[in-house]
């Protein structure tokens, strides 16, 4: 309190204020931005197999004719271009794992969303980052919440496919399974279970799976050469360790 009251003490009548333009300015970079996401968006809507792209544009629709659900949402492509695609009407409906290591966020979010609203949950999730907290689905399950669970799976991140970089021969971190059947994961944990491979079953599910109010998770099979380093986290390493391997 001694802090905050020294502090406004010293402000007197300053007033804030900003560049009567900046507004404006946003608002037409936003309609050039838009309309570059709404081409990338309809030029991939019927790749097959599918890539984030293609996913996104069954998913955002069924998002955005439900403004209501609470939107949590991790990864690195996935959570990149998902915070592209899908607009947000409503305050305090989104959480997202924000910037750099907070991956795990995921499960614990969607419980407490639902538990402390009483709404329905989609969580959108790339695959490496579902693993980091995924075993909390079962909790969802076992509560019977009205969470939604959607996962990217591409096989995990960056090192290309199939490529193992541990020397010791047993898989690395990172080294994911492009086959990996997540949906069956939610058949043990007795929730309502989706395997997608196009756009029109996935808008198909997720308009279900909502409508639902169930535990419901969605293996959504995207290519394995989907995606790319988000970030460029690599870039930021000293040129001296690029060539590194563990």
């Amino acid at each position: 309190d001694s802090s905050l009251t020294a502090i406004l003490s010293q402000l007197g009548n300053h007033k804030t204020s900003m560049d009567p333009a900046w507004v404006t300015q946003l608002q037409a970079e936003t309609k050039v931005k838009k309309a570059k996401l709404d081409e990338r968006l309809q030029q991939n809507a019927s790749a097959q197999p599918m890539n984030h792209w293609t996913a996104l544009s069954a998913i955002k629709p069924v998002l955005e004719s439900n403004p209501d659900v609470i939107l949590v949402n991790e990864g690195a492509n996935t959570l990149d271009y998902t915070r592209d695609a899908v607009n947000m009407s409503l305050p305090r409906h989104r959480i997202d794992c924000a910037t750099w290591a907070i991956m795990g966020m995921g499960m614990g979010s969607c419980i407490g969303a639902a538990m402390a609203t009483g709404k329905s949950v989609v969580a959108v999730e790339g695959d490496s980052a579902f693993g980091f907290s995924g075993m909390e689905f079962s909790t969802i399950c076992r509560f019977k919440l009205p969470v939604t669970v959607v996962i990217f799976n591409n096989g995990g991140i960056y090192n290309g496919i199939g490529v193992n970089m541990s020397n010791d021969g047993d898989p690395a971190p990172t080294t994911l399974d492009v086959h990996a059947r997540f949906d069956k994961m939610g058949d043990a944990f007795g929730a309502q279970t989706y395997y997608v491979t196009n756009p029109a079953d996935l808008k198909n599910a997720l308009s279900e799976a909502i409508a639902s109010k169930k535990p419901c998770l969605i293996d959504v099979q995207l290519a394995a050469d989907s995606g790319k380093e988000s970030g460029h986290i690599g870039y930021l390493n000293p040129a001296s360790l690029q060539n590194i391997t563990v």
